[in-house]
């Protein structure tokens, strides 16, 4: 009798273990939000979670030493720490839900910031939700609604967009889509809240002001809760003059964007005045287009990745300026466009002469090089060259190189109809 009381409590045991819900024995994860700048910003019970957990998984081991600086320890000696970060997420990811399931307690935390909002940790915790361990939230400095209080931008709805493209082209489709919401969403204002590295920023803003306005509110925060700490609020082209001016300008910034359709009007005119400025800006590139002989099918491709705009479109104020003709007579001068490289996606600010160093260095040869400056926020380049042969070993050469100017990679176009051109 005593042994078939036993066994049936053993397979009871064994059933409970098995169920995927949370288990007492088992430890609690959690997501420990660090402060984005100031360490003064770490609350008691942050601190207090990082003195008692077993293991801490941190992005960033720099942080919690300068907490355990900023703080009496913090750590206790037995404690470890492992490195995590989006690179080694999913090796981690056993090793820590093992800690886990075996009863001990363990710490997320990152560089700056709350864990899975664009930063590691979402998946861990998934996994762990999925094995029915507790999963804890350590609350704390959040960058995105420490600018919006900054901001003053009235409004109980917000959207939080992540980190803007890093190509023009996918930018614009994206505010446009959020511009959209305004009209088929039925809203009536929103604020529109994104992640952009400070260093692209000057061409993001840009991309606001075609889409939105230049009359647009937006605000800037960069450096929130530092001593340098910079909030900047007003029309698009306002912030633009401001933020020229700063010298610091790397790092990562936050950027709002206040979207209301009474002040607008209708979403349909705002999205007609963004067609009437592209179609200016495709004029304004015809031009610069023809007196450089590029063939209208290239500079189509060139113009749609310049404005956003549909290729199709830029293809018909190509041929409306340069006419149907040009595509093959352009091709066919030996000593024109065939021996022309065109590079995009220039700083605004390169010089030719940093641009000659920089083709140097790439061991490209060298040509004459001629600027058309875009009021898009860039520069196109073209670098002629006397022969074909020397024009096709340029363009080999620069394509296989990682030339870097202005702190992004130029886009090289060929020069035949039927070639993309390369990035």
């Amino acid at each position: 009798m005593l042994r078939t009381v036993s066994c049936i409590r053993l397979s009871r045991t064994r059933a409970l273990l098995q169920r995927p819900c949370r288990c007492l024995s088992t430890g609690t994860l959690f997501a420990v939000a660090t402060p984005i700048g100031n360490l003064q910003d770490a609350s008691a019970r942050v601190i207090s979670t990082l003195q008692r957990v077993e293991v801490v998984a941190a992005e960033s081991s720099e942080v919690l030493e300068a907490l355990k600086n900023s703080n009496d320890e913090v750590m206790n000696p037995f404690q470890k720490v492992q490195s995590f970060y989006a690179h080694n997420e999913e090796e981690r990811m056993p090793e820590l839900l093992a800690h886990l399931r075996e009863g001990h307690d363990v710490a997320i935390t990152t560089r700056a910031g709350t864990v899975g909002i664009c930063d590691v940790g979402a998946r861990l915790i998934k996994a762990a939700h999925a094995e029915g361990i507790s999963v804890s939230s350590i609350p704390g400095p959040c960058s995105i609604t420490a600018a919006l209080a900054a901001s003053g931008f009235s409004g109980s709805q917000f959207f939080f967009d992540g980190y803007l493209p890093a190509m023009r082209k996918a930018r614009l489709e994206l505010l446009r889509s959020r511009l959209g919401w305004l009209k088929d969403g039925g809203l009536d204002e929103f604020i529109l809240v994104n992640f952009c590295n400070g260093d692209m920023l000057e061409e993001v803003l840009v991309d606001f002001d075609q889409v939105l306005g230049a009359e647009a509110q937006i605000c800037v925060a960069k450096d929130i809760s530092m001593p340098y700490e910079n909030v900047l609020r007003g029309a698009i082209g306002a912030v633009r003059r401001t933020w020229a001016t700063l010298e610091a300008q790397r790092g990562a910034v936050v950027l709002l964007a206040e979207l209301r359709s009474k002040r607008r009007g209708t979403a349909s005119s705002a999205s007609s005045s963004s067609a009437s400025s592209g179609s200016k800006e495709l004029k304004e590139l015809a031009q610069v287009f023809q007196k450089h002989h590029v063939p209208v099918q290239k500079a189509s491709l060139i113009a749609a990745q310049l404005t956003g705009r549909p290729v199709e479109e830029a293809l018909e104020a190509m041929k409306a300026a340069l006419g149907e003709g040009s595509i093959n007579k352009a091709d066919a001068q030996e000593g024109g466009a065939r021996l022309t490289l065109h590079l995009v996606n220039l700083g605004r600010h390169i010089t030719e002469e940093e641009l000659q160093m920089a083709l140097q260095q790439a061991d490209v040869p060298s040509g004459q090089v001629s600027f058309a400056r875009s009021h898009m926020g860039g520069q196109i380049a073209f670098i002629r060259y006397a022969t074909p042969e020397v024009a096709r070993q340029a363009r080999t050469t620069i394509n296989l190189a990682q030339i870097r100017l202005g702190g992004s990679r130029p886009l090289l176009a060929g020069w035949a109809r039927r070639e993309r051109w390369l990035s």
